[in-house]
């Protein structure tokens, strides 16, 4: 990707942190419940008020490796978060591509993110795909200072089609036009077309083409890159969302900018239930609802919270 408008907008930042070079164990999994529930019933809530379902009611993800970028810090620490992030993704069995690949995680910090938003929205709108205007507004509007978007693609369930081939939804091939900043493509019923006649399994599956981070510069000020790296992985894998009325709250890296936290400090790293979630999300079946979905996640995610991993 041609990461020249990205840069436009990125903050040139001065900031330099002391990295360490190891994946650190996932830290603590605190949990504060209300009401006596199993925790299957706490595991369950906690997926359903993580992960936002994509169109068809499913969850979304990265079908291809992934291949993070991070713009805004000096050079060093910049590659050691996206190699932190790499570590992270591998972790959870995630594909990762190899390092000088063309990035589809993009990760920016900026000085103010609705401003960002604006810019690119100006000038390069197909960062924003095929998201609706009424959607791009809300992701503007949101209160920061994480800004986050994902570009989805539908894809046959039998039929995987190639990267970039029309008929995909979505143009990825920066050769002809595509990338982050491509605009979609003209056949976008193929995609759709399927063989499968079940009633459990759908026809297609939500692919994650592109997914974009923006933070703004004050709020990563005294951090550690670690920290910043796993909530930017966290929220570059999944589509989250939050559940005001949700009665549990678990300690995790995507509360590290949460003012109302019932935490009294952030998590130094991603933690176990974190792993779990990211871990659950990438092994369930992808052709399914998103209710199947988290019923296979479940069992998943209950063998690496027992395991400790």
């Amino acid at each position: 990707m041609d990461k020249t408008i990205l840069l436009s907008i990125a903050l040139s930042a001065s900031l330099m942190f002391h990295a360490p070079t190891a994946l650190a164990q996932a830290s603590g999994d605190t949990i504060v419940v209300t009401g006596d529930r199993s925790e299957k019933e706490i595991v369950r809530e906690y997926i359903a008020s993580t992960i936002s379902e994509g169109p068809r009611g499913q969850y979304a993800r990265f079908d291809a490796p992934i291949c993070p970028s991070v713009i805004g810090f000096e050079v060093d620490t910049s590659k050691f978060i996206e190699q932190r992030m790499r570590a992270v993704a591998e972790a959870s069995n995630v594909r990762t591509k190899p390092e000088g690949c063309n990035p589809n995680l993009h990760v920016v910090i900026v000085d103010d993110g609705r401003s960002a938003i604006a810019t690119i929205r100006q000038k390069q709108k197909g960062a924003f795909g095929g998201l609706r205007p009424y959607r791009i507004d809300q992701i503007k509007r949101s209160e920061g200072p994480v800004y986050n978007w994902h570009l989805i693609k539908e894809r046959s369930a039998d039929n995987r089609r190639s990267r970039g081939d029309v008929g995909t939804g979505f143009n990825t091939d920066i050769s002809k036009g595509g990338g982050p900043f491509g605009f979609l493509t003209q056949d976008r019923l193929n995609a759709g077309r399927s063989h499968i006649k079940s009633l459990v399994q759908k026809p297609v599956y939500q692919s994650m083409e592109h997914s974009f981070v923006l933070i703004e510069r004050e709020a990563v000020l005294g951090l550690t890159p670690i920290q910043i790296a796993d909530h930017a992985i966290m929220r570059g894998l999944i589509m989250t969302t939050s559940d005001e009325e949700s009665n549990v709250a678990v300690e995790s890296i995507l509360g590290l900018f949460d003012a109302d936290s019932p935490f009294e400090t952030p998590p130094d790293a991603l933690t176990r239930w974190d792993l779990a979630l990211l871990k659950s999300l990438y092994a369930a079946p992808e052709n399914m609802g998103s209710r199947t979905q988290r019923s296979d996640m479940i069992l998943t995610f209950q063998k690496v919270v027992a395991a400790g991993e």
